[in-house]
């Protein structure tokens, strides 16, 4: 099978939601489909070699991916659980700021005046509100769990392998964090002393999480906080209400706690492969070969930023969501196959609700 490895933007300045072209944000590699408990080896073919095999679009060089197959023999039944945690590691760690410093930042922000940048700070540090927002916005200890079970065996006419697996992946920032459901069956026979055939099916469900901090400019989580101090109040109020953050373009806090970008997928890929023998010797043989795959990938993807965020306030008529669906225009069916053209189905709300 050739697998498509296609990538669809994400956040805040994706075509999908700027409705324009040139979108700046970070993709999901499909290769994160798969099941790394699945596969048997990795192998890399460089230009003549890849090009002889899989035609003139190899000449880069192909990877060749192979799951796990089942032996003839005893059943063998296979469970595996690994628990973790993610954390970060090194910070850099909030700024100490006095009415001195102030005084000689070249750049200030905020209120524009000094004196009341000074206030500011001086009513902060009686209140004991002075905060580290680097620590609150990727302070948080993800749990990792991967859990995978595995049955193979089979006899010299037909060998099985079957898996399912999943894996739970917190992140370092809250409500972040990715899921892959996976189930994989694979069917190897011997129907005659010439004539072979294999079989082979999967199906991966998964959810990706990212939030907005890549190449998001005027909302990137990472971005809000160069500029923000630590005696500025951006949590919310008893009513939940965040506060403008004037040191920057958003409430990195409300953008956490509000903002979804999430991704969902559902993958089927299936393979067939059958080979007759004319001939077998020590040195040479001949045999004909035929094989066909379907790779089917249907992804949805939520970008929403509600309209009362910061943001989005200062904007004549703010983008709230975006809903698009990716789908393929049409699936390899024949024994040679092409990579699936796709097309994206995108859906917009503003801010009154019109589509």
């Amino acid at each position: 099978m050739y697998a498509n490895n296609e990538s669809y933007e994400n956040g805040r300045s994706s075509n999908a939601f700027t409705q324009a072209g040139g979108g700046q944000s970070g993709t999901t590699n499909r290769i994160s489909d798969l099941n790394p408990d699945d596969i048997d080896n990795i192998e890399v073919l460089k230009g003549s070699s890849a090009a002889a095999i899989y035609g003139a679009r190899a000449n880069a060089g192909v990877i060749i991916i192979t799951t796990k197959k089942g032996k003839a023999g005893q059943t063998r039944v296979s469970v595996r659980q690994d628990v973790g945690v993610t954390t970060r590691l090194r910070t850099l760690g909030k700024e100490d700021w006095t009415a001195a410093k102030i005084a000689s930042f070249p750049r200030l922000r905020g209120t524009g005046d000094v004196a009341k940048e000074q206030a500011a700070l001086t009513k902060a540090q009686a209140a004991g509100n002075i905060y580290d927002y680097e620590k609150e916005l990727f302070g948080n200890v993800g749990v990792l769990s991967n859990t995978n079970a595995s049955v193979s065996g089979g006899s010299d006419k037909l060998r099985f392998f079957a898996s399912a697996g999943r894996a739970d992946e917190g992140a370092i920032q809250k409500k972040l964090g990715f899921v892959r459901n996976t189930a994989r069956l694979n069917l190897n026979a011997d129907f005659a002393k010439n004539w072979d055939a294999s079989f082979n099916v999967s199906y991966i469900n998964s959810e990706n999480k990212r939030g907005f901090n890549g190449n998001n400019n005027d909302i990137s989580g990472p971005w809000l906080l160069a500029p923000t101090p630590s005696y500025a109040e951006l949590h919310p109020n008893a009513l939940g209400v965040y506060p403008t953050n004037p040191y920057a373009g958003e409430n990195p806090l409300a953008l956490r706690d509000r903002a979804v970008n999430t991704e969902t997928t559902n993958r089927f890929l299936q393979s067939f492969s059958t080979n007759w023998y004319v001939f077998r010797g020590e040195n040479a043989s001949l045999r004909l070969s035929g094989q066909g795959s379907v790779d089917f990938a249907l992804s949805n993807q939520e970008l929403y930023l509600p309209e009362d965020l910061q943001s989005q306030k200062i904007l004549a008529n703010p983008l709230r969501a975006s809903f698009c669906r990716t789908v393929p225009k049409h699936r390899p069916t024949a024994t040679f196959q092409s990579p699936h053209v796709m097309q994206r189905l995108c859906r917009h709300a503003n801010q009154e609700g019109q589509e």
